[in-house]
């Protein structure tokens, strides 16, 4: 379709039903877009010579939901793009849990196509102001990831010249802290003390460190108990680790995990899957986190733990254990060596405390021995 900027026509000549929506670009050139006001429908440039036909045609289609240029508009048209399409069904999900605060009519209907740099920063004031009342809401995650999302929505308007410009460019990020991990003793606590359900999740997050949507996923035909192994696609990374060719991830099972599995597989025979609700049915990821919140309430601990943070001791477990960090990567299952540094803080900063103190009390012995 032709978006060559023209001059819009004179009243006179203009035709009746004919909308003009003037568009700056980022390179600072104009154009006209043409609408259909009856039905909202794009129309070529008014100098095509079939401008007129599909004038008529325009005419004879149903109306669009959203008005042309307005937020609305473009949310349902990042819908249905390839990058869009391209994302994970569950990363899918999680976006459109935000977006859908943007389907309400007081946002829908705002016009964002030909904002100037001052209806830009008005935007960004408005959407930090809702990013900022969802943080208290549902707390700082959440309002990080609703930021992310719609600055996502806007890069993608920008790059297709919907937009000259994104109300959430440079978006910094909301200071969210880093989940802390658990203790040993906690650990050792609830995997003797939980109940049954939960002490299992416990145990299996403990000894082979997973994310606990993976570790609800894991089915009894995952584990091979001959090669003493569990083999996992992780979900996060799956559609990543596919397109390098990457397979599942194979984990070692300890000894001390395969005893405990013998022992679940003989008390639930007929189970699909390793962890189970006291219902005897699998459990989902959010029903799976939300009964260990309430256990960490119940405990008095630190509720931002979650299972994550067993992710995090066996990360520490492994490198005080003498792993180098591409051991410790290939053992939780990272393509990369900057999450051990990461998660492993407290381990690798022990631990160099520990060489620096040992090589400054060597010095300060020779010292004194030779003054001796």
């Amino acid at each position: 379709m032709d978006e060559t900027p023209t001059k819009p026509p004179s009243p006179a000549c203009r035709p009746p039903g004919v909308r003009a929506v003037r568009h700056r670009r980022a390179d600072g050139t104009e154009t006209l877009y043409w609408y259909c006001r009856l039905t909202g429908i794009r129309l070529p440039d008014i100098a095509d010579p079939g401008f007129a036909a599909a004038v008529a045609a325009a005419r004879h289609q149903p109306a669009a939901r959203y008005a042309p240029g307005s937020l609305g508009e473009l949310l349902a048209d990042w819908r249905r793009s390839p990058e869009y399409r391209a994302t994970a069904p569950n990363t899918q999900r999680n976006r459109e849990r935000y977006l859908a605060l943007l389907d309400a009519a007081e946002w829908s209907t705002r016009q964002v196509a030909g904002l100037e740099m001052e209806g830009v920063r008005q935007l960004r004031a408005e959407l930090l102001t809702l990013r900022d009342m969802l943080a208290d809401r549902r707390g700082a995650g959440a309002a990080s990831v609703f930021g992310q999302t719609v600055a996502t929505v806007f890069a993608w308007a920008v790059e297709r010249g919907r937009m000259a410009f994104s109300p959430l460019a440079q978006l910094k990020g909301m200071r969210l802290g880093h989940i802390p991990p658990w203790t040993e003793a906690e650990a050792r606590h609830a995997m003797e003390k939980w109940p049954e359900p939960l002490r299992r999740a416990v145990t299996l997050a403990y000894h082979i460190g997973q994310r606990r949507g993976d570790l609800a996923a894991l089915r009894w035909e995952d584990y091979d108990v001959a090669a003493g192994r569990i083999t996992l696609m992780p979900e996060k990374t799956a559609r990543r680790r596919l397109a390098r060719g990457l397979p599942p991830l194979r984990l070692p099972v300890p000894k001390a995990l395969a005893w405990e599995l013998r022992r679940w597989r003989l008390a639930e025979p007929g189970a699909t899957h390793i962890l189970t609700h006291s219902g005897g049915k699998p459990w989902s990821k959010t029903g799976l986190a939300n009964a260990v919140w309430r256990q960490l309430v119940a405990e008095g601990w630190d509720t931002r733990k979650g299972l994550h943070g067993l992710r995090k001791l066996r990360t520490e477990r492994l490198l005080e254990g003498g792993a180098t960090h591409a051991e410790t990567a290939a053992a939780q299952g990272w393509d990369s060596v900057a999450m051990v540094s990461l998660y492993g803080r407290g381990a690798e900063q022990e631990s160099l405390a520990r060489a620096g103190v040992a090589r400054l009390e060597k010095r300060v012995s020779k010292t004194v021995k030779n003054r001796r």
